[in-house]
């Protein structure tokens, strides 16, 4: 057993399994990932490489659908975060701060701090941003 499985083992409820979850065998993972290469992304460029993935989703909102491969068989699952929890709103408990740095010079500039209010203008700076660099290339 590879010390992935053994941490996984670890890690996940003894009633669970990757094959309960649905998992797909490694090879047929791999087939997959090849299906959509130079389509959704790019495998000879390497982790951490920025253009990678080659459809980016810029939007912010909290409930969306993922972006799908041209030739997908299945609907994607809708993806959403919570704004409430029982009769609590979350956002009374804690709020996200981006805070800049020395290295946020690719961020719009912002007197204090970013939040989640700030992200659909940093997705859209973002998104011309990278469109202007993809252009170049």
């Amino acid at each position: 057993m590879t010390q992935f499985s053994v941490d996984m083992a670890k890690t996940l409820p003894l009633s669970l399994s990757l094959k309960d979850l649905g998992a797909y065998a490694k090879n047929e993972t791999k087939q997959m990932f090849d299906q959509i290469d130079n389509q959704w992304w790019n495998s000879k460029m390497n982790v951490p490489e920025k253009f990678l993935v080659l459809k980016r989703d810029y939007e912010t909102s909290s409930t969306r659908m993922p972006v799908m491969p041209p030739k997908n068989i299945q609907h994607g699952h809708k993806l959403s975060l919570p704004q409430n929890y029982k009769h609590y709103k979350l956002s009374q408990f804690a709020q996200l701060q981006l805070w800049p740095t020395k290295y946020s010079t690719a961020l719009p500039a912002k007197n204090g701090y970013w939040t989640r209010e700030d992200f659909p203008q940093i997705a859209k700076f973002t998104e011309i941003r990278d469109n202007l660099e993809l252009k170049k290339q």
